[in-house]
């Protein structure tokens, strides 16, 4: 039977239409083929990795190109490449190939291309890019913490073992993303081995927290430098197995988070095949609980700048501003030690469980000045 249908109509049904094929194939999950060059494929295979504090950085070749240095990161949905990349690859966008020692990712690879010089001077240590989840699809991707280990296998869990304690659901994204509670709320968090905190949730200030958020540091992201505020959660929080005493909560820029100083605990097992995560603790029992020590420090906030560190925020009350810290101080040693000798762990004294004394080597003004200052509370 035929029907007339109004001109105006007709091409506003013509356009929906549209709209939603143009959407599924914006829309469409990239074709990514994985594989091991081993002779056994149920044996793990330990990527060369190196560790810069809890990260991990690899040698990629990019397209044939290469070797590069890059970030593992469970937290990236993309893979960055630095323009130096971009530029000796002719790559903008997708990648064909990702081959790392046995490990080999081939077909239509998502990618973007951004500036990531000031996440290496963060980092202290060089890298070109960072490597996204989902570029190990089809693998079983183990951060192994504790053994300080990146392994590979091919495949993902026997259904047997799926929901054996330790193994929890994660999200179908380009994430893996699960479930986590307080006493009072469930919400979802990501796994993010990219990241060197412990929990940052969204809206932390919703949660039933002993104080309210307080300004702790800082961190450099792929899209700027942020300040940290953080307090403590009154009662408990648990990710999967994993429980955590009173924990330190900060507040999220985009997603809920739980990082390094978690994770570190654990061994890691990210099945993308089945869409499951396995937590395993190689030294005591898997629900034993994690407590978080108190944080101190200085008080401010540092941007990487070359071979030092510039103060962009010194907070109310600190140690810094007792001390007469002042913003656009350059920072240029700690305890005898040059900013740019300090290597992948720059943070390891700006922050402790418990007061201490610092010695800062300060160039204000072309003018050098040595600061003594003992640290204070951040979050008790």
């Amino acid at each position: 039977m035929w029907y007339k249908v109004p001109m105006k109509r007709a091409l506003v049904v013509l356009a929906a239409a549209l709209g939603l094929a143009f959407a599924a194939k914006g829309c469409r999950a990239p074709s990514i083929h994985t594989s091991l060059n081993v002779e056994d494929p149920r044996v793990q295979t330990i990527l060369p990795t190196d560790r810069c504090g809890d990260f991990f950085i690899v040698d990629v070749m990019v397209d044939g190109k290469g070797p590069y240095p890059m970030l593992l990161d469970t937290g990236a949905g993309t893979t960055v490449l630095s323009p130096r990349i971009a530029e000796a690859t002719g790559i903008s966008s997708r990648m064909e190939t990702v081959a790392i020692d046995d490990f080999l990712a081939t077909g239509s690879i998502p990618c973007r291309v951004r500036k990531v010089d000031h996440l290496s001077r963060a980092l202290g240590a060089h890298i070109e890019g960072i490597l996204a989840y989902g570029v190990f699809e089809g693998m079983l991707l183990t951060y192994d913490y504790p053994a300080g280990q990146i392994r590979l296998q091919q495949g993902g869990f026997e259904a047997a073992e799926l929901e054996s304690p330790g193994y929890v659901h994660t999200s179908k994204g380009t994430r893996p993303f699960v479930r986590g509670a307080t006493d009072t709320r469930d919400f979802t968090i990501l796994v993010d081995t990219g990241s060197s905190g412990a929990v940052a949730l969204r809206k932390a200030k919703r949660f039933d927290l002993e104080t309210p958020l307080q300004p702790t540091n800082g961190h450099m992201r792929i899209n700027g430098l942020f300040v940290d505020k953080g307090a403590r959660l009154k009662g408990n929080l648990t990710i999967g197995p994993i429980n955590l005493e009173r924990p330190i909560l900060k507040k999220a820029v985009k997603v809920n988070l739980v990082g390094q100083q978690v994770l570190r605990h654990f061994v890691l097992t990210f099945d993308q095949v089945n869409h499951r995560l396995r937590i395993q603790r190689p030294v005591g029992e898997l629900s034993d609980v994690i407590s978080m020590s108190s944080i101190y420090g200085l008080g401010i906030v540092l941007a990487p700048e070359g071979d030092r560190k510039v103060i962009r925020r010194i907070f109310e009350g600190s140690a810094a501003e007792a001390a007469g810290l002042r913003v656009d101080d350059h920072i240029m040693a700690i305890d005898d030690e040059p900013i740019g000798e300090r290597g992948c762990d720059p943070k390891s004294r700006m922050r402790s469980a418990e007061a201490q004394s610092m010695e800062l080597v300060v160039e204000r003004a072309g003018e050098r000045m040595l600061f003594t200052i003992l640290t204070r509370a951040l979050i008790e």
